[in-house]
């Protein structure tokens, strides 16, 4: 599986290629399908922090602000 969104995506093709480059430095075995497994395990913790701000949100102002 992968992520739902597109900067999630992006995220998830970006650290599967950087895991998977630093565990074939180090290891001397084909360990692609082992990185896929821990990335689809990684892939709900992205979903939830990666979201996309909906078109035309406005943060909140704070109180100080407000009075101004």
């Amino acid at each position: 599986t992968s992520p739902k969104g597109t900067y999630g995506q992006l995220v998830y093709y970006v650290a599967l290629a950087l895991l998977t480059a630093i565990l074939r430095h180090f290891t001397h075995i084909e360990i692609m399908s082992f990185t896929i497994l821990l990335m689809n395990l990684v892939t709900p913790l992205i979903d939830t922090y990666i979201v996309r701000k909906p078109f035309g949100y406005k943060r909140e102002k704070k109180a100080k602000e407000a009075v101004k």
